[in-house]
């Protein structure tokens, strides 16, 4: 009978270690998630931002060029893609305010999208955007007339 005694507080004992453990696992999981898991995004394009998936050029037409954002500004820019003179394409890319020829590329954007020319833009793209440094992965680097 004591033996029985002994094993339920034994059990009792054993199930409220468990518990404890659960709600401790629980606090640390709802920390992780409320805490730590809005963070994650920006440690990762921090990190990935360094990372160039590609690079290349695209040819067409600068249809949009704006200055924007809330706490950060950045330009962005909307290319009409064509081939073969048809419109096949919208892209959008950025051009990264820490870029040293930034004033100049914007000015030949705008200049480009002033004249309605056809240009070729050539760009890198990044793993991440950083939202700092442009809304798209796509980040101009030059830009010539196409023709």
């Amino acid at each position: 009978m004591e033996e029985q005694e002994l094993d339920k507080k034994e059990r009792a004992a054993s199930k409220r270690r468990r518990d404890k453990r659960n709600v401790l696992l629980t606090t640390v999981g709802l920390f992780a998630l409320l805490f730590l898991m809005p963070v994650l995004p920006y440690v990762g394009g921090l990190a990935g931002f360094h990372f160039e998936v590609s690079e290349g050029d695209r040819v067409g037409q600068i249809v949009k060029l704006s200055y924007k954002g809330l706490g950060w500004k950045t330009w962005e820019g909307t290319l009409a893609v064509t081939q073969s003179g048809a419109y096949i394409d919208v892209w959008d890319f950025s051009v990264d305010p820490t870029n040293p020829k930034e004033k100049e590329l914007v000015s030949k954007i705008r200049q480009a999208y002033s004249t309605g020319a056809l240009v070729r833009v050539h760009y890198t793209q990044r793993l991440l955007p950083l939202y700092w440094r442009g809304k798209t992965p796509y980040f101009a680097a030059e830009i010539e007339a196409a023709r």
